[in-house]
């Protein structure tokens, strides 16, 4: 088994039986999962205090206006898995995924809807959520990194990312970077909202309704 498999199956294991009512992402589901990843023997830096996503980088672009959306702080990953200060795994936690929509962009202010920064095959905007777009742009720039030695400033992540047209996760994730989107809840409709953007990124999406 592969560690990012390994990691899958840790989330898995800890979503069984899960219930998430309400809004609990945050409070509930996020720790479940981080003890259950230390428990694993994986080191868990809750809310990215290492800054692996660095600071004022755009993550994704407006499902409104289609404007990549400016960042003048810092958006925090919810948590990043190490082992032996390897990195491993990027995960986030979502109580749901309510604001995905088959037609259109949802109503509610200041929703999590976004579309992202790099296009697909066909010169579209992935449909996608803000949470998934953090962990595409972080680990996109992690590639960069690698190849360069050096974090690309954001107007230059930014311009790298917009020259994206392909679905192929190797131009995507270059780095191969493990990413888990987990909800307490999934839509039916949810997944294949998701769908060419998870393939895109070789993704994850794993909801404890399914679990």
């Amino acid at each position: 088994m592969t560690e990012a498999a390994f990691v899958a199956t840790v989330i898995q294991n800890c979503l069984r039986g899960m219930k998430i009512v309400g809004k609990s992402g945050q409070s509930r589901l996020q720790p479940t999962v981080i003890t259950a990843l230390q428990e694993a023997g994986f080191n868990t830096d809750k809310e990215d205090t290492r800054k692996f996503l660095q600071a004022r980088v755009p993550v994704w672009r407006s499902k409104d206006d289609h404007a990549v959306v400016p960042t003048s702080g810092r958006r925090k990953i919810d948590i990043v898995v190490y082992k032996n200060n390897r990195l491993v795994a990027l995960v986030e936690t979502e109580s749901d995924l309510d604001d995905l929509q088959e037609l259109g962009v949802s109503g509610r202010k200041n929703h999590y809807d976004v579309a992202s920064i790099a296009s697909n095959s066909d010169g579209c905007h992935f449909d996608s959520y803000n949470s998934l777009e953090r962990m595409a742009t972080a680990a996109f720039y992690y590639s960069v990194f690698l190849a360069t030695s050096h974090w690309p400033l954001p107007a230059e992540g930014t311009a790298l990312l917009e020259t994206i047209r392909s679905d192929a996760p190797s131009i995507h994730n270059p780095a191969n970077v493990a990413m888990f989107l987990v909800s307490g809840r999934c839509r039916a409709m949810d997944r294949p909202i998701l769908q060419r953007r998870l393939k895109s990124l070789d993704a994850k999406l794993l909801c404890a309704n399914d679990a």
